[in-house]
């Protein structure tokens, strides 16, 4: 199984502000532990459905634009 502490630090690098999704087998609670401070802006369980990554990126960029999430 591969770690990676913070996948996101090159994309970081060109832009700060950049959204960053984890995608895990940890449970979403566990996860969260794990990657706490990290800034992750969605956490997504694996396995996952294809509706659930779309609206975990969705929510991303509302987030990134200082929009409501979307319901």
């Amino acid at each position: 199984a591969q770690t990676v502490v913070d996948g996101g630090a090159p994309l970081r690098d060109l832009d700060p502000d950049v959204p960053v999704l984890l995608m895990s087998g940890f449970s979403e609670d566990e996860g969260r532990q794990r990657f706490d401070g990290l800034g992750i802006a969605a956490f997504i369980e694996k396995p996952f459905a294809l509706a659930t990554l779309r609206s975990a990126i969705q929510g991303a960029i509302d987030q990134r634009h200082g929009r409501p999430p979307h319901g």
